[in-house]
């Protein structure tokens, strides 16, 4: 009666109904009987699929001899077939292949030590560095950001980068906005930092980013403009920074980048770029002799009057540990000329840099015949140190290669010293 009753849409009688309600607790036991089972069954199958897993993998080894290497090859291989940095879908997708290629990207923290917001959900951005960061524990981490397009999105992305600060030692921006300054600077571990483009920003700021970054060794920025000099700026000692780089793109406008110098004291310098544009000589002069830096790659702007001047033959003389000089493309002048007057100034002072190795001049116009002929001479005076000599013009014709002078070069050349006379892309030697 009572499984007619439970199949029925019929309420049941009141005499029947304390039988149903004696029922339920046996009910219950049942119920949860079966619940056992089925998390017995789910272990049991769980425990089928890891055997069917290790067979799978047991018969690849023997099918595939790429499976037998050991985790720590296959890993190694992993690195190097992925482009770096490793965008998020690309692992994402890694992670889909297979269980063993899963597994493996898993197992590999060195993996997911560098991230970028390229190509990433912007949307859950704190919860995608949490989960990627989180596989690389210990690791030194790299993070390059493509959008920073507000000063918003800056802080939002940095704060969420924040709880890894010990770790992260590289930092790549795009832009630079003031209140993302004070959450940088949080970054005390930070080592390498590279700025691709800054508005406009006052030095103040910038001396106050190092200040909070005391283990930097490396800053690099392009096209940073840099608003007037504010009043209080105090001078700052940084003693691990070993390259600073004040560049610019092609096509942008070359701000004044060198104004925070004579606010600096930098006594570990070794790779030093700058614009001579705004910087006085005597500046210079006074920021080489007060850092003593052990510096041995300049790069720099000169104006026509700087080569003939007894402050700047100093300057070079405070750096004898120099290998390395690229002279920029001036502004103003033709920088034929300011080649010619460099090699003229060696010629006067055949003993300044004397551990130059590499010389690299840019000039705006075809080299002549007596810049050649100088070439050959100072290469001549050189031979022992120098190892290459590099003229980036713009254009050179095949007429003005027909002398003696060139053929000189070519047999400097010949000899083991890169010397190389045309574009950046293309020697016409």
């Amino acid at each position: 009666m009572t499984l007619r009753l439970w199949s029925s849409n019929r309420s049941p009688a009141l005499s029947v109904s304390p039988i149903l309600m004696a029922s339920i607790p046996q009910l219950r036991e049942d119920l949860e009987s079966l619940e056992r089972a089925i998390e017995r069954q789910k272990e049991v199958l769980k425990d089928l699929e890891k055997q069917r897993s290790d067979v799978q993998s047991e018969l690849n080894s023997l099918i595939d001899p790429m499976a037998r290497l050991p985790p720590e090859i296959s890993s190694d291989i992993l690195l190097k077939s992925l482009p770096m940095p490793p965008l998020w879908s690309s692992l994402l997708l890694l992670r889909l292949v297979c269980h063993a290629w899963s597994t493996l990207a898993l197992a590999t923290p060195s993996l997911w030590s560098t991230i970028t917001d390229e190509g990433m959900p912007g949307s859950n951005f704190a919860g995608v560095v949490q989960r990627w960061l989180g596989r690389a524990p210990g690791l030194p981490i790299s993070v390059i950001l493509r959008d920073t397009s507000s000063a918003m999105l800056a802080v939002y992305k940095l704060e969420a980068l924040e709880a890894y600060a010990p770790q992260i030692q590289t930092l790549y921006l795009p832009t630079l906005h003031d209140g993302s300054i004070d959450v940088i600077a949080r970054f005390n571990a930070l080592r390498f930092l590279t700025i691709q483009y800054a508005q406009l920003l006052s030095p103040n700021l910038l001396l106050a980013l190092l200040r909070g970054l005391p283990n930097l060794v490396k800053l690099e920025t392009c096209n940073v403009k840099y608003s007037p000099m504010l009043p209080m700026a105090r001078h700052l000692t940084h003693r691990n920074l070993e390259y600073l780089h004040f560049g610019y793109l092609e096509g942008f406008i070359r701000f004044s980048e060198t104004s925070i110098l004579p606010l600096l004291t930098l006594p570990a310098l070794q790779s030093l770029l700058i614009s001579r544009d705004r910087i006085s000589q005597t500046d210079l002069h006074h920021f080489l002799v007060r850092s003593s830096p052990p510096l041995r790659y300049l790069g720099i702007q000169f104006r026509e009057e700087d080569l003939r001047s007894p402050t700047i033959i100093s300057c070079l003389g405070l750096i004898p540990a120099l290998t390395d000089l690229h002279i920029l493309r001036p502004h103003s002048w033709s920088g034929v000329v300011q080649a010619l007057s460099l090699f003229e100034l060696w010629a006067t002072a055949p003993d300044l840099l004397p551990a130059l190795e590499n010389l690299s001049i840019q000039a705006d116009a075809e080299p002549g015949t007596e810049l050649y002929a100088r070439a050959v001479e100072f290469l001549g005076n050189r031979r022992s140190s120098l190892q290459s000599l590099r003229l980036i013009v713009p254009f050179v014709s095949q007429d003005s290669l027909q002398n003696d002078a060139v053929a000189a070069l070519r047999v400097f050349r010949d000899e083991g010293v890169r010397v190389h006379i045309g574009t950046e892309r293309m020697n016409f030697l």
